[in-house]
């Protein structure tokens, strides 16, 4: 028997458009990967501005930790605001800063689309999950 998915109603996006948090994740300690990525981010949302995305908070950023795992504690707050409803939107520098296993990727997506919350990544204005997982199965 197929359980049907708890999916919050969209939020209604209020007249100040979309709300996006960054997310910005490296494996390694030290070195500039979350400078540039942050700097990537930060410029996608400036540059859609005009269509009303705007920034809310600080990068949430985990430094020094694998994508391998769910135990990181930025993604635990992303997550946990997200469900708060204190963004629209997670904009990412690439896909594989959120997860590096697409079943982990998958539960993150899914976790996020049940607040209400959809993922941009660099080139990729949504990540939707079901073309994201047709394209891995080839």
């Amino acid at each position: 028997m197929a359980h049907a998915v708890k999916r919050r109603p969209a939020r209604k996006r209020k007249s100040r458009g979309t709300r996006c948090a960054i997310y910005v994740r490296s494996a390694v300690a030290g070195g500039d990967a979350t400078t540039r990525q942050r700097a990537e981010c930060f410029a996608l949302v400036r540059a859609r501005a005009a269509d009303g995305w705007s920034l809310v908070g600080q990068p949430y950023e985990d430094i020094g930790t694998s994508g391998l795992d769910l135990d990181r504690p930025g993604l635990a707050r992303l997550l946990k605001d997200a469900e708060a409803g204190r963004f629209d939107r997670v904009v990412v520098a690439d896909v594989a800063r959120l997860a590096r296993d697409i079943c982990l990727l998958g539960e993150i997506v899914h976790r996020l689309g049940q607040s209400g919350v959809d993922v941009a990544a660099i080139g990729a204005e949504r990540v939707d999950l079901g073309a994201l997982c047709a394209h891995v199965a080839g």
